[in-house]
């Protein structure tokens, strides 16, 4: 009996989960869009592009998006080298989607492959938006939205388990 009612019941148990992954997933993204644009501001440059945001942010999706920018400048300035002209360091001309696909998947691989930590998921944030600093100066503005789509889908297949575990973007865990 107890069988029969779980495998009636786990349709709806995924289809849940999926949901909470998927709103991690944009609740990530809508932070590392806040932290790419915090990047911009701070290295006076101008995008030149509008993006959409949620009508409505609660005071506690502000209070950790401030929080993992506040832990990424300081990650930028204790390791300038590495946050900075990463395309020129990478050797690769960030011409199209698919190299800026390639490139986010690879380093996402490299950098969480001993493992996810919120310390390892700011700097893929601070990653990122060297990356869009980078193809704004390479005059492939265009491209800052496929890498806050890579974040996205970064996050949902590779992150969004672990940070649900953690208690979610809001626990006391994080940050």
């Amino acid at each position: 009996m107890l069988k029969s009612v779980t495998k009636r019941l786990k349709p709806f148990i995924e289809a849940k989960l999926n949901e909470e992954y998927v709103s991690i997933a944009n609740d990530g993204n809508l932070y590392c869009l806040d932290y790419i644009e915090q990047r911009l501001k701070r290295s006076n440059i101008e995008s030149g592009l509008a993006f959409i945001r949620p009508e409505v942010v609660s005071p506690e999706i502000s209070s950790v998006s401030a929080k993992i920018t506040e832990i990424g400048e300081l990650l930028e300035s204790s390791y300038p080298h590495l946050y900075n002209n990463v395309s020129k360091q990478l050797k690769v001309k960030l011409r199209s989607e698919v190299i800026v696909g390639d490139v986010f998947r690879n380093f996402g691989r490299e950098l969480f492959r001993d493992g996810v930590t919120w310390c390892r998921i700011v700097s893929l944030f601070a990653f990122s938006a060297s990356i869009s600093t980078d193809c704004i100066v390479q005059g492939r503005p265009e491209l800052v939205k496929t890498v806050l789509s890579c974040v996205r889908l970064y996050v949902l297949d590779h992150l969004a388990v672990w940070i649900r575990g953690q208690g979610g973007w809001v626990s006391e865990y994080a940050f």
